[in-house]
């Protein structure tokens, strides 16, 4: 996944310290990630992005 970007809504930090997201297509755990954080005004809610 290098260099691609995805973007969800933060759920939590796993026991190995990943980020998981929920996006459209389901839970991404992302072992190593640039994180940014942003904001959608038609989500109605700020989204994160991750770029790993």
């Amino acid at each position: 996944m290098p260099g691609r970007e995805i973007g969800g809504r933060f759920e939590t930090i796993d026991e190995s310290g990943a980020l998981v997201l929920v996006t459209p297509q389901g839970r991404v755990s992302l072992p190593a990630a640039e994180i940014q954080f942003g904001h959608d005004p038609s989500a109605g809610e700020a989204p994160h992005a991750a770029r790993h």
